[in-house]
């Protein structure tokens, strides 16, 4: 990437709005820890020109299965469900099913034309690559 014209921006834009938008935006371990994740993923789409890549907890995350008392998370994976944890016993507040995020993104709001998933590097995680068009 270096000498590519890209330029990066570590910002708050819960707190701190901004006013353009970008051709990507990376949201890496962040929907979990907002208290209102819809409007966070409407601010999110407002600022993707073209893709959002959003890193996201499965079902399958540890937090949150020790708190929901879940012993096989990947039965639930292709149902649209949306896991509340416990803030008592984790430093997040929703965790997600694949089908959850498609259809919050793509049908519910509209606010991307398809979403694919890839495996985070990180446990129990995917990657939505939301696009616009």
């Amino acid at each position: 990437m270096l000498g590519s014209g890209v330029e990066f921006q570590k910002r708050d834009f819960l707190d701190d709005p901004i006013e353009e938008s970008f051709d990507l935006v990376l949201a890496l371990n962040v929907i979990h820890h907002v208290p209102e994740p819809f409007a966070a993923l409407r601010t999110l789409a407002g600022l993707t020109r073209e893709r959002l890549a959003l890193e996201f907890p499965t079902l399958g995350d540890f937090k949150f299965r020790r708190s929901a008392g879940i012993r096989r998370a990947s039965r639930y994976d292709r149902l649209p469900l949306i896991g509340v944890s416990s803030l008592e016993e984790a430093d997040q507040t929703f965790v997600y099913s694949r089908e959850a995020i498609r259809r919050v993104l793509v049908e519910h709001q509209p606010l991307f034309a398809k979403v694919q998933f890839i495996r985070s590097p990180f446990r129990d995680r995917l990657i939505a690559l939301c696009d616009k068009g």
